[in-house]
């Protein structure tokens, strides 16, 4: 949940350009981490697509670090327009060998699926109880074990409970990779 509302307090920032994520002129890291929970996705450019990270445009920085990664590759004045467009979250930020990374859930093993029997939908939290569910908030995953590896911190129990989720949002098998569908849309 923290994820989720770090990525909509950011929304509302934009930044001219990505900069690399080892350090700025002042040696500051912006993407240690020790867990998944340390990152979060971000636009790489100014105001990514009406402030959302998207594939080609995303990196993962620091939670606690984000908003002095913005405030030093954008300036403390710089703004977007005025849209929103909800965060992807097939663009997962995970913590690797210490440094914060996104993984494109559509390149994932997590996702791979022959049939769309091999797939299900999920909360894109770690923990699927009491995860807020809407259509910008699941995923659809072949793989549960290997989704969890890259979202929940090591040695993290979730609570035990059957998700409910909406007959809405269902999960198929598309070009080999699952993919959340919804109800009455194509």
């Amino acid at each position: 949940m923290r994820r989720f509302l770090w990525i909509g307090a950011l929304l509302l920032t934009g930044c001219p350009s990505s900069h690399g994520m080892d350090e700025d002129a002042g040696g500051v890291v912006y993407d240690e981490c020790s867990a998944p929970s340390d990152c979060v996705v971000v636009p790489a450019s100014r105001c990514g697509s009406c402030g959302a990270a998207t594939r080609g445009d995303a990196i993962a920085v620091a939670t606690d670090r984000a908003s002095a990664y913005r405030t030093s590759a954008c300036g403390a004045d710089t703004g977007c327009p005025a849209c929103f467009m909800e965060p992807d979250p097939t663009l997962v930020a995970t913590c690797t060998a210490g440094r914060c990374a996104v993984v494109d859930l559509a390149m994932h093993a997590a996702t791979e699926c022959t049939v769309s029997a091999d797939c299900r939908v999920r909360a894109a939290e770690c923990c699927e109880c009491g995860a807020t569910i809407t259509e910008s908030t699941v995923v659809a995953v072949s793989d549960g074990a290997a989704y969890e590896a890259l979202v929940c911190d090591p040695g993290m129990g979730c609570p035990e409970c059957e998700p409910l989720y909406p007959d809405t949002i269902g999960a198929t098998c598309d070009g080999g990779r699952c993919a959340i569908i919804l109800a009455g849309r194509p």
